[in-house]
């Protein structure tokens, strides 16, 4: 793909569930921020990290010469205001497509960016879709789309991430690996993670 492509962690969760900030947690030696941008890397030209410059993360992210890209004021909070600030941030790049990460994402499978931005080719975007349902947030998103992204949010309202991505026009792309996108919300998920790994 010739068209210039940027990378979002997202990073600016809550993480009550984890009891802490799970994006500075270790997994196999290396934080789960630290894994999520060396997944995006060879897929991006530029990566960067949705979170409160505030924060530790905002503060590591920092550190490890990763932009950091806090929410605008004003629109409706969750993970679409962080999509959002990098879209805006994947415009002033002249990038077409933003590829975002949550960071406590692990076990992606080898082809996941390649098989999502082979499909953008002929879609506004593409997601990550399971037996278990969409992973919406594992997804290419078409820089184009911003506009309309920031007029929904600009309601006050922070839709189903799975509703936008369909209004788009992005395309579902299925995976059929058993425990894969593995979601890191507690510390028993954490393990988990670390047993998949080892194993």
């Amino acid at each position: 793909m010739s068209a210039i492509v940027a990378g979002l962690i997202l990073a600016g969760g809550k993480s009550r569930r984890f009891g802490g900030d799970k994006a500075l947690a270790p997994l196999d030696g290396r934080s789960l921020l630290e894994r999520a941008a060396e997944a995006l890397r060879p897929w991006a030209s530029h990566v960067a990290v949705s979170a409160s410059k505030e924060t530790a993360v905002g503060a590591t992210a920092h550190r490890l010469g990763l932009p950091v890209l806090s929410d605008r004021e004003g629109l409706a909070r969750g993970p679409l205001a962080g999509i959002l600030a990098g879209l805006e941030w994947s415009t002033i790049l002249n990038a077409k497509w933003l590829i975002s990460l949550p960071c406590d994402v692990a076990l992606l499978p080898a082809d996941t960016f390649s098989r999502l931005l082979e499909v953008v080719a002929k879609a506004n975007g593409a997601y990550a879709v399971t037996a278990r349902g969409p992973h919406s947030l594992c997804a290419v998103w078409s820089v184009e789309s911003k506009d309309v992204l920031e007029a929904i949010l600009a309601t006050g309202v922070h839709p189903p991430v799975r509703d936008i991505l369909k209004l788009l026009g992005a395309a579902p792309v299925y995976f059929e690996q058993s425990g894969i996108f593995l979601n890191i919300n507690t510390k028993r998920d954490l393990l988990a993670a670390e047993k998949a790994l080892s194993s």
